[in-house]
């Protein structure tokens, strides 16, 4: 099974001043450093996640007494495998000098239809250029390759 990266928990309409914690929800374990609210939404991050995970968030306030209380709803993280186990990529200029070849080996593709070729000038926006069928689904190495995409397509907004 692959793992997650990070995502966060999205506390909307945070108290202002109010202290809160993400905890693991099957022990009440803390997950990173708590966060202060400041009135609208705060992002408190999970870390890294292996598996799917529920979490709770107590939220403490110190004044003018202190006083905790845990939120009425959990939230739960699943991760999931990506349906495909990526092996190598490699892009290389093509014997034409004048375009870009991508080649790229997986190992496994569960119900892999195909892959989209992006590209982007800011890496936030991307704009796709073609696609590239894959393997749907297959349990050995697949090797892929796009037609070559030319220079000026690459490098154009």
């Amino acid at each position: 099974m692959g793992s997650g990266g990070p995502t966060t928990i999205e506390v909307a309409n945070s108290e202002v001043d109010v202290s809160y914690q993400l905890r693991n929800d099957a022990d009440d374990s803390t997950i990173g450093s708590a966060v202060v609210g400041t009135g609208g939404t705060i992002l408190l991050p999970t870390g890294s996640l292996t598996s799917t995970t529920t979490f709770n968030v107590p939220g403490t306030d110190t004044d003018p007494i202190t006083c905790s209380v845990e939120q009425l709803q959990t939230a739960t993280v699943s991760v999931a495998p990506l349906p495909v186990e990526l092996v190598s990529f490699e892009a290389k200029v093509a014997s034409d000098k004048n375009s870009v070849e991508l080649k790229w080996v997986t190992a496994t593709e569960l119900f892999n239809d195909f892959f989209t070729i992006e590209k982007s000038m800011d890496a936030g926006d991307f704009q796709a250029l073609g696609v590239v069928n894959g393997a749907g689904t297959a349990f050995k190495l697949y090797v892929h390759r796009s037609v070559p995409c030319s220079w000026s397509i690459l490098l154009s907004p």
